[in-house]
């Protein structure tokens, strides 16, 4: 299934909503997977749901007491992050903002210092 392949590519599961960086209620998988009830029809939402629970996607229950899957984004501009990067488990915030920060601020540490001699301030001059 292409649209489960798609999913399962771009987000990861977490095993609790504070972990997670987007939580998929049951409209919103429906909206994804452009999975909607037509009338005297079976749903085609379960197919979907199945292969998804294979997949290690399991439903849970959300705060707000209804069903939903918590997933971490697992593509970061192009690059497979690993799953401490994607997510903080001490972060507040649900979003994957935080978390993103704090991988652009790891890796900039990271980097090679420039060796270069002349060092300015934040004006330009000298000190």
């Amino acid at each position: 299934m292409q649209l489960v392949d798609a999913f399962t590519d771009t987000y990861k599961p977490v095993e609790r909503e504070e972990y997670a960086d987007e939580v998929f209620t049951v409209r919103r998988i429906r909206e994804y997977f452009q999975a909607w009830p037509i009338p005297k029809m079976p749903d085609p939402l379960p197919p979907y749901l199945v292969e998804l629970e294979r997949r290690g996607f399991a439903m849970q229950t959300a705060y707000d007491g209804h069903p939903a899957l918590f997933c971490v984004r697992w593509h970061v501009d192009e690059e497979i992050c690993t799953a401490e990067e994607t997510h903080d488990k001490e972060a507040e915030v649900r979003t994957g903002l935080v978390s993103m920060k704090a991988l652009i601020a790891r890796r900039m540490m990271e980097r090679p210092a420039d060796d270069g001699d002349d060092e300015e301030d934040e004006w330009g001059e000298e000190e």
